[in-house]
């Protein structure tokens, strides 16, 4: 239960609490991947040896400009499994031991100048950086032994099913096995096979989605692969994947086929419109529904054609016909009354990549910058210190990566110019959250949130909210929150969606649990111009 609100001296004795006098946040169980089994006795010290001794040997390369990414796969899957307490089965003890073999032996070879794996037919294991956060992700490979790489061939991206033990790993493991595709029961002597690793276990969306395109991007730079002939197949949280990943982007491949998969979150968990979640969520399911994506097209009011056309391409649209009378790289149309036109809509508006969620923030390179002083308000240090470590916890084990991170007077112009901003805080404790807080929509003060009209006292509330940054509108900037889905949802794929809209007003006298971070007393999504609607 939330005390009552203090006030004058009693306020001051709130906010000069020691955290340790308030109650601590319980740890959250993570429920992907699960606990492990304790490793057997010695094993751990002559492992975390053979770690060391790898990374060394992949920073002694990387000072030499040799690229690594192929046998930093090995390196970083041992890292995780040690750190992490990902072993599942006595066979994984054996598999952390092989994967140090396959490390040494990638080692060796890029220690003579050679890369013998890049002539290599059959099964492989391969890896690649994202963009995302700079992390190295696996993923399998399938070269048919007979297949003419000498022009251009077929791709075929296979999205697997749901493994909640399939860590770096496992994954590895089963790559080196068989071809991934239909289990290996897929006549596929025709064409490549990619097996992207998709962050493991979360759906195929986020960046799990980015990091199907990240795995085609590297097959093109090593094989010739004709770019009209790209399938999507997978099959259970792989179909749902193709399913919603075929649907957002039908130009990047020639087919799809999708086995089995859930498309409608309602139907998929079967909920009954009596227990459906709060207006918000319910609009958010749209992100990964499948059915609803023709709608999209319908009752806009502005549209982006971003490809090069010619003077004399005549473009039709709600009966209308626009015709170019120059040769253009992309064509930006505006309906007003009813009329199209050529134009673009003035000041800052939403469009793609800069729309909003607060989860899309995370669809793109960030950089987590955290606070460089502290807050009076220890109920929000408490609170801050949670949910940053519980983000970082989470993007390890979760989202398979590391996150960057600066503290608020190390962000540079260069930073600000290549990221996403994620700041935790306050305007107090963060010197760059003050920087931007009068040119944010919510206003936050050293005694009150302003939303609109609405006020909140700043002794329980914080705001969390995605906006174009002040200082680079080409960029979000996002305040306190990392992805907004967590534990309770990880239960099925289908739930790891975004949980908020563009802002919310937490009230933190509800601990952050499982389910939420705290207790959404206000939310809602700005309106295309990003300004403040009136809220629900």
């Amino acid at each position: 239960m939330k005390p009552p609100l203090a006030t004058g001296l009693a306020l001051s004795a709130l906010f000069c609490l020691s955290l340790s006098a308030l109650e601590s946040i319980p740890e959250i169980k993570r429920r992907i991947p699960p606990k492990g089994l304790a490793l057997p006795e010695g094993l751990r010290p002559k492992l975390e040896a053979e770690l060391k001794s790898l990374q060394q040997r992949v920073a002694q390369l990387k000072a030499k400009k040799v690229e690594t990414l192929d046998a930093e796969v090995f390196v970083k899957a041992l890292s995780f499994a040690l750190r992490n307490g990902e072993f599942f089965r006595k066979a994984d003890f054996k598999q952390a031991k092989k994967t140090v073999t396959l490390a040494k032996e990638r080692l060796d070879s890029l220690e003579k100048g050679e890369t013998p794996w890049h002539d290599q037919r059959g099964v492989l294991v391969r890896g690649l950086r994202s963009k995302i956060d700079g992390s190295v992700q696996p993923y399998g490979l399938y070269i048919p032994e007979e297949l003419n790489l000498k022009n251009p061939v077929p791709l075929l991206v296979w999205l697997h099913g749901r493994g909640d033990t399939t860590t770096d790993l496992g994954f590895i493991r089963r790559c080196l096995l068989k071809n991934a595709a239909l289990n290996g029961e897929f006549d596929s002597q025709q064409m490549i096979t990619v097996a992207p690793f998709g962050r493991q276990c979360i759906g195929w969306k986020h960046s799990g989605e980015l990091d199907i395109f990240e795995a085609i991007e590297q097959v093109k730079k090593q094989y010739k692969i004709d770019e009209d002939r790209i399938v999507l197949a997978g099959f259970s949280m792989g179909g749902a994947g193709a399913w919603h990943v075929g649907e957002h982007y039908t130009d990047r491949f020639a087919g799809v086929y999708p086995g089995a998969g859930f498309v409608d979150v309602a139907k998929y968990n079967r909920i009954k419109k009596e227990d459906f979640p709060v207006w918000y969520e319910q609009k958010l399911w749209g992100l990964y529904d499948v059915p609803g994506y023709v709608r999209n097209l319908f009752n806009v009011t502005s549209l982006n054609l971003n490809r090069k056309l010619n003077a004399g391409t005549k473009i039709e649209i709600d009966g209308q016909t626009i015709t170019l009378v120059k040769n253009v790289e992309q064509v930006s149309l505006v309906r007003k009354e009813g009329e199209w036109s050529l134009g673009q809509v003035g000041g800052l508006r939403k469009k793609t990549g800069l729309q909003g969620p607060i989860d899309d923030a995370f669809m793109a390179p960030f950089l987590v910058v955290t606070p460089d002083g502290k807050s009076k308000n220890q109920i929000l240090e408490r609170w801050v210190k949670f949910e940053m470590a519980h983000f970082d916890q989470r993007w390890r084990e979760l989202f398979r990566g590391k996150l960057r991170v600066k503290k608020a007077d190390q962000v540079s112009s260069e930073d600000i110019a290549k990221y996403n901003l994620i700041l935790w805080g306050s305007p107090e404790s963060n010197s760059l959250m003050a920087r931007l807080a009068d040119r944010l929509p919510v206003k936050w003060g050293a005694k009150e949130i302003a939303v609109g009209n609405k006020k909140f006292d700043t002794t329980w509330h914080l705001p969390v909210l995605v906006y174009p940054n002040p200082l680079n509108q080409e960029k979000y900037v996002v305040i306190n929150s990392g992805h907004t889905f967590r534990e309770h949802h990880d239960r099925t794929n289908s739930l790891q969606n975004p949980k908020l809209p563009d802002w919310a007003i937490l009230d933190l006298s509800q601990l952050p649990d499982k389910n939420a971070a705290g207790k959404v007393v206000a939310a809602d999504f700005f309106d295309e111009q990003w300004r403040l609607k009136l809220t629900k």
